[in-house]
């Protein structure tokens, strides 16, 4: 019973923390090609080596990544070592040569300059770098995302009103003698304070 317990503790608790995390790891093409069907922006981060030999740079992307106006944008954060085989075809595909490097995609397409070269940044920049990288090439997406996002939760706010208001029985009575003159009945309203 104990050793039960102790298992669903540790299944649930790796759970909640893979939750928590918002970056993901990527270790294959696969994984990698779902990420980018399923976010409108994405930014991936590549690095090559130990995790621990960039372990702040990690801090710092992970810290960037919690930023509520990624998180309300819903922008996703990737990460990818190019020390594995599965993921050096993925920096091979974007000509990434120098590491750390990050790369956006918008819609699942990697932002190219007005040349039509990949926008890659490199090397250990800071964090105002990378915002700054982040919002030169998706500042109105992110922007109109948290606009959309708004609005659907306002949306379904009022739905959520509108299925909680209680039915309101009208006001008159009517009996047999006036069945016959219902055109002067209306629905009762209620107003909802804006």
């Amino acid at each position: 019973m104990n050793k039960k317990y102790i298992y669903v503790l540790c299944v649930i608790s790796l759970h909640v923390f893979s939750l928590i995390g918002r970056v993901r790891t990527i270790q294959n093409e696969r994984d990698f090609e779902k990420q980018l069907q399923r976010a409108q922006v994405l930014v991936a981060l590549v690095y090559e080596g130990k995790e621990k030999n960039i372990s702040q740079f990690l801090r710092m992307y992970e810290s960037v990544s919690s930023q509520r106006i990624y998180d309300d944008a819903d922008v996703t954060f990737v990460k990818l070592n190019n020390n594995t085989a599965n993921n050096r075809l993925i920096t091979q595909a974007y000509s990434v040569k120098t590491f750390p490097s990050c790369i956006l995609f918008i819609n699942g397409q990697a932002v190219k300059s007005s040349n039509g070269a990949i926008v890659i940044l490199t090397g250990s920049v800071s964090a105002q770098e990378l915002n700054m990288f982040i919002h030169q090439y998706c500042n109105t997406i992110i922007q109109n995302a948290i606009i959309e996002k708004k609005q659907r939760k306002a949306e379904r706010i009022r739905e959520a009103q509108d299925e909680a208001n209680p039915y309101f029985y009208p006001s008159t009575y009517y009996s047999n003698s006036t069945i016959d003159d219902l055109s002067s009945w209306k629905k009762p309203t209620r107003s909802i304070p804006e």
